[in-house]
């Protein structure tokens, strides 16, 4: 009987998936499902719902929620309804519509930017409210709004399921590869004051405008999705270890190709919801499996490529405008990876660590007022992150090229995010912070000031 039940569980094992694979599954389950559903009901221009479920599934938390489901549909309501108001209120005042609307879209990113869990639950109002705009086109306002909500929603509604009840996981649950949870203390829903987030928020602001003023000049293909694409990814983009644009356009040229030999050799030859269906599985599992999810995120978008649709028709124009939004939007990210401010992570450490200094001393200073000790209390609760940032960034860079020991600058922040821990721990100063804060300064990092830049 043993070696039967011990035959089984190797049997089981042996078909067990990791917690990625298991990811993977859901995100492609919920993007095929997108497409079939509205196909088999007679919908038209479904892609939406893809879009969402990719863009959503990049944030790669798997801890999952109907509560989270139901905050992200208000998300994109409130979206759906700020964007639909300014179009009925200013349809004629293109210019004043562009500004109010900017506006509201980094009031939401910045909150993105902020918010110490789900970033998408903002970034889908900040999405979708800019998607009302239609390339400024007033006729059918409110159809065409109730459409791209409703579509948004589907995906919400198809990943939340998925994510709930297709294997749940416990509370806390990351993928092995999150890097943006940074141990922020509980009760600090959002870190207003982090300086990374306000130059965030103001390089996504110059990303709004430099795209639109691109869109009004030359009027590209894409329209104003140029615009908003470039302004919604810019959440996961800029000043991200992970998601540099140079990379995803490197990831979007293999999408592209592959989207390609899909599109001439593949789609052609689906005849059924079947069909459609295994292919979508296949393509956006292939994606999540093996791949980041904010990487995974452009090759997904890659469906955009292959205009899907109930009643499919080749059109290679459309195929090309399409590829040239993506590249578009791309290159305005990776401009904006550098200026005006860079990104490199030489300059990224040296930022962070003048910041982790700068947040310590203010820890280890007494606070006798009551804003001395509001901005103190502030401090402390972004020394962890900083650290933790400071971690990630000295394990990006390239210490060869600057001729210094990587080794020494792993130690500082190793000892960094443990003397950030103490001071949260002891909500207060310690020993250990002002030891760290020393053998900062002693760190050697001439060769990186005069190579770098802020």
């Amino acid at each position: 009987m043993t070696a039967k039940v011990a035959r089984a569980e190797g049997i089981l094992q042996y078909f067990s998936f990791s917690q990625k694979t298991h990811y993977a599954i859901k995100v492609a389950l919920a993007v095929a499902l997108s497409y079939l559903i509205p196909f088999s009901l007679g919908w038209k221009s479904v892609s939406m719902a893809a879009v969402t479920i990719v863009v959503i599934a990049a944030s790669h938390s798997v801890q999952e929620s109907l509560f989270k489901g139901f905050l992200r549909i208000v998300g994109t309501l409130i979206g759906a309804a700020v964007g639909i108001a300014l179009v009925a209120w200013l349809p004629q005042e293109r210019e004043l519509f562009l500004f109010v609307l900017s506006l509201f879209v980094i009031l939401f990113l910045y909150l993105g930017y902020a918010y110490r869990g789900d970033k998408t639950i903002f970034m889908l109002a900040a999405m979708t409210m800019m998607f009302m705009f239609n390339n400024g086109k007033a006729d059918d306002v409110f159809l065409y709004g109730v459409n791209r909500a409703a579509m948004t929603a589907l995906g919400v509604i198809l990943f939340t399921v998925a994510s709930v009840y297709l294997w749940p996981f416990g509370v806390g649950a990351k993928q092995g590869d999150e890097v943006t949870d940074t141990g922020i203390p509980e009760g600090a829903k959002f870190l207003f004051f982090d300086p990374d987030h306000l130059l965030g928020t103001l390089v996504s602001f110059l990303i709004f405008w430099t795209a639109t003023l691109a869109w009004v000049w030359f009027n590209p293909p894409g329209g104003f999705y140029i615009v908003t694409l470039a302004t919604a990814i810019s959440l996961y983009t800029v000043f991200s270890p992970i998601a540099h644009p140079s990379l995803m356009i490197v990831v979007y040229t293999l999408s592209f190709l592959f989207a390609t030999l899909a599109y001439v050799f593949v789609l052609p030859h689906l005849h059924g919801g079947m069909e459609l269906g295994l292919f979508l599985f296949v393509y956006v599992w292939l994606a999540f499996r093996f791949f980041i999810p904010e990487v995974a995120l452009f090759i997904g978008m890659g469906l955009s490529f292959m205009n899907i649709e109930n009643q499919m028709f080749f059109h290679f124009g459309i195929f090309l405008n399409t590829l040239f939004l993506f590249y578009a939007f791309l290159f305005l990210l990776l401009l904006f990876a550098y200026f005006p401010f860079s990104s490199r992570p030489e300059t990224m450490f040296l930022r962070t660590l003048g910041r982790f200094e700068r947040l310590a001393k203010r820890v280890l200073a007494p606070a006798r007022t009551p804003w001395e000790r509001f901005w103190r209390e502030e401090a402390l609760k972004m020394l962890l992150p900083t650290a933790t940032k400071l971690q990630i960034w000295t394990a990006k860079t390239n210490w060869r090229w600057f001729g210094l020991e990587k080794e020494l600058f792993e130690k500082a922040a190793a000892e960094c995010v443990a003397a950030a821990k103490a001071c949260l721990k002891e909500h207060g100063t310690t020993p250990a912070l002002e030891a760290c804060r020393k053998r900062l300064q002693a760190l050697p990092i001439k060769p990186l000031q005069e190579g770098g830049r802020f």
